[in-house]
């Protein structure tokens, strides 16, 4: 059983919710990160690192000006690698990589996999990957114990929901809201139905 779904166990066990925090990887400063995600630990579940992306689409103002100043700050891939290792050798908190596709493949799927699910990274959600794309990414994540997660929407349809649910592990992450990520003053309702 890998860290998140053991953590979700024990989670549903005392019959709580999970809180998963995000932070960008290099923000403010690559070498602030195993500080801060310490201090992440004493009240999240499980913590998200975003590899910072150049155009990163998914995502709203507050997290493009993080990832541009992380950038900014020098931080690249193998910078995150080495926060992952650095958090891994004080905790034992399930590590999530958000990163886009675009970084995966030019290091290497099966290598990209191999390297961060080695230096502690229990799962990966690459938003800019349909699950219909996401046979090569699965079967790394499989082959070296990583968690894939894949998203569902609002308007994700009941019968791509069971193909997701099928080849996703871990959890699901359910996007909110159409469009980029970013702070709304209330949550649509149909993503009420995806949550249960």
């Amino acid at each position: 059983m890998s860290r998140i779904s053991a953590k979700f166990e024990e989670l549903r066990s005392k019959r709580e919710g999970a809180l998963i925090a995000f932070v960008t990887a290099g923000y403010p400063k690559p070498e602030l990160m195993p500080q801060i995600v310490q201090t992440l630990t004493r009240h999240a579940d499980i913590i998200e690192l975003g590899i910072p992306f150049s155009d990163p689409i998914a995502d709203g103002p507050t997290i493009q000006e993080a990832a541009d100043r992380a950038l900014k700050a020098g931080t690249t891939p193998e910078t995150v690698l080495e926060i992952i290792s650095q958090i891994r050798c004080t905790s034992e908190i399930p590590l999530v990589v958000l990163t886009y596709y675009n970084i995966v493949f030019k290091w290497g799927v099966d290598k990209f996999v191999r390297d961060f699910t080695a230096a502690g990274m229990d799962g990966i959600i690459i938003p800019d990957l349909p699950a219909e794309e996401a046979s090569e990414v699965l079967g790394a994540t499989r082959k070296y114990g990583a968690d894939l997660i894949l998203l569902v929407a609002p308007t994700t349809t009941p019968e791509r929901l069971k193909r997701i649910c099928d080849l996703s592990s871990g959890f699901l992450y359910v996007v909110s809201l159409l469009g980029v990520t970013g702070a709304r003053e209330q949550l649509s309702e149909s993503v009420k139905p995806l949550i249960a």
